[in-house]
């Protein structure tokens, strides 16, 4: 059976922080790909499907910036090392939110 998505995804490597919300604690995690609706996670920490998620990507470049998306936890694989999530974001990213994120992602 095949997934249908909203939303292409590009591999996107990058640093996160996955934080459940309201007051988790911050989780050390690695993007895999992106989309404009979610993004793919790897990760130590166990989460389950559902659960609401604070992302910060720490995105490099000449001016480095923290970006802070919420999402819910969609898919989940766990492992013997680690765990593989798929976050939808609550909203589509846009341009006029989240312009360094967007700019990385159109840039790929």
């Amino acid at each position: 059976m095949s997934e249908l998505r909203t939303y292409e995804r590009v591999g996107f490597l990058c640093h996160l922080e996955l934080v459940v919300l309201p007051d988790g604690v911050p989780q050390p995690a690695s993007s895999l790909d992106l989309s404009m609706g979610g993004v793919g996670v790897i990760t130590q920490a166990g989460f389950s499907v559902g659960q609401l998620v604070a992302v910060t990507f720490f995105l490099k470049g000449p001016d480095e910036a923290k970006v802070r998306v919420t999402g819910r936890v969609a898919r989940l694989a766990a492992g013997g090392d680690a765990n593989v999530l798929g976050v939808q974001f609550l909203s589509p990213l846009t341009e006029a939110e989240f312009p360094r994120l967007v700019g990385k992602l159109l840039s790929l």
